[in-house]
């Protein structure tokens, strides 16, 4: 597995796993959110720029990069931009 596809993934795995944070009756702590929100946001602004020339790969991307946007609650002002373009 390549390097952007590997990052991709963990990507998803962590916005996965903040979207779904409590959902299994687990307490939230908020050092915890904190720490997923930051882990999240920075590995989708390190992935933005990203491109592919592998049609899946490049889905993979797209995919990771939505969660990812979407399951954070930090927000400079550009967030919406990122997730349309």
């Amino acid at each position: 597995m390549n390097s952007l596809l590997s990052c991709a993934l963990e990507l998803q795995h962590a916005a996965h796993e903040l979207m779904y944070l409590g959902m299994d009756g687990e307490p939230i702590y908020s050092d915890t959110f904190c720490r997923l929100n930051k882990e999240v946001l920075v590995k989708s602004n390190s992935l933005f720029s990203s491109k592919s020339s592998d049609i899946e790969e490049e889905a993979n991307l797209c995919l990771a990069l939505l969660m990812g946007y979407n399951a954070t609650i930090y927000d400079y002002g550009d967030k919406e931009q990122k997730k349309q373009s």
